[in-house]
């Protein structure tokens, strides 16, 4: 797959991590990809999440899964990874998270990397920022706004959970999964 096709594959597997467990299935189960498909059922999530939350409450935060690193990665590389590249990476820190916090079974965390994995989305030889570059990229991001982190999480594949962390919080858990991700996760 070429790798804009990748990095769009990264959005679609986000719906199915915190909304659609079908479609997660769905890719799960590729390739073959029924790509029209995959948008399709995209599309239908990402309008039901803004039609229930019109004037942007917190209903819409559950689309930024994998974006509080993926921000941080893009701004770390100067822009030179991907969104979806970056996203993947996200999400792989966001689900290693939720199993690390006890609310994400492990098997369904195995799912995750290894979809996020076989798909290639993340790409080889990727190198993470540094905690300070992530920490400063936290502190630009409205979202890191003072009063901590709305981090989105995710207790099962097609399940969502806000939580706010303070950015230490996430900047000791980054450590921790950065290190393992230099291993090999």
């Amino acid at each position: 797959e070429p790798a804009q096709v990748r990095s769009a594959m990264a959005e679609a597997v986000k719906y199915g991590v915190v909304m659609d467990e079908p479609l997660f299935s769905f890719i799960e189960n590729g390739p073959p990809f029924d790509h029209e498909m995959i948008v399709e059922m995209c599309a239908r999530d990402k309008a039901r999440v803004v039609a229930l939350d019109e004037r942007e409450g917190g209903l819409r935060r559950i689309l930024n899964f994998g974006h509080t690193l993926g921000h941080a990665l893009e701004k770390a590389t100067g822009y030179a990874v991907l969104h979806g590249e970056a996203v993947g990476a996200g999400m792989l820190f966001a689900s290693w998270l939720s199993r690390k916090r006890g609310i994400l079974p492990g098997d369904h965390y195995e799912r995750i990397r290894q979809v996020i994995g076989r798909l290639g989305i993340v790409p080889r030889g990727l190198t993470l920022p540094d905690v300070r570059e992530v920490g400063e990229a936290l502190a630009l991001d409205k979202k890191g706004a003072g009063e901590g982190v709305h981090f989105v999480l995710t207790p099962s594949i097609g399940g969502v959970s806000v939580e706010k962390l303070s950015e230490i919080e996430v900047l000791e858990a980054y450590r921790g999964f950065a290190d393992e991700y230099a291993r090999g996760l």
